[in-house]
């Protein structure tokens, strides 16, 4: 799925619909936000491939947050590519490299016999998994940085679905890469998930920051892309 000239959104189907990663690239640089989940590498592979490029092309990747669904190709993406770097917001970095636990299980395993059977299952696959997928990060970004690719990346710190979650805003396209911050259901915008939210209402009011920036789309890892009037959505959903 292409958005312009050297911007794609690689769609990685799954059981239940689909996980939409951003693919930027240039000349001389190509950067991937976010990396699946675990052993979904050769689906990836193909979807980069898909839009014209070999793996090796890659030579930064950005993750959005620390979720599972998001870091789980990072460990074997390093493996495959020695010298890729990898940036994330300094607040999730000790969550990716695997310094303290996952959030949502320090979040929920201290009341997990209160818990539904479904978020029981959650939370003991996280703590099999996160062992296996932690991954270094090479640098740490912070809101209000402007990363040097396609003629600048905006770092947009988005708190609430976890502490160090960040959009990303694309200059040239006028894109915004949502991670999780916003999903879209029924080709309707909708804020964070709140099952898997740390803070929702930080999820909501943090969404403001994204006021003024002049926004033509939205790409979530969830849904896909939206464009019926983005700003005027995303405005709908803060408190």
């Amino acid at each position: 799925m292409k958005i312009c000239d050297g911007f794609d959104v690689l769609v990685i189907p799954q059981e239940r619909g689909a996980y939409y990663l951003s693919l930027v690239s240039t000349k001389t640089k190509t950067l991937l936000i976010d990396t699946g989940n675990l052993d979904q590498e050769d689906r990836l592979v193909e979807a980069v491939h898909e839009a014209g490029l070999p793996l090796e092309s890659i030579t930064d990747i950005l993750i959005t947050h620390h979720d599972r669904d998001h870091i789980g190709g990072l460990r074997e993406l390093r493996r495959r590519l020695p010298r890729v770097k990898v940036w994330a917001h300094v607040d999730e970095i000790p969550f990716i490299d695997g310094s303290v636990p996952a959030l949502k299980i320090q979040d929920l395993d201290p009341v997990f016999d209160s818990l539904p059977e479904k978020k029981q299952i959650f939370i003991t696959q996280m703590k099999k998994i996160f062992p296996s997928i932690i991954a270094p990060v090479d640098f740490g970004v912070k809101d209000g940085d402007v990363l040097d690719f396609d003629g600048g990346i905006d770092v947009i710190h988005t708190p609430g679905h976890t502490l160090g979650h960040i959009c990303l805003y694309h200059r040239r396209s006028k894109t915004l890469i949502a991670g999780d911050a916003m999903n879209i259901q029924e080709g309707k915008l909708i804020g964070a998930n709140p099952d898997f939210t740390h803070d929702l209402h930080e999820a909501s009011v943090t969404l403001k920051r994204l006021s003024h920036y002049d926004i033509q789309r939205i790409v979530s890892y969830h849904g896909g892309v939206f464009e019926d009037h983005p700003n005027q959505a995303i405005l709908s959903l803060t408190h």
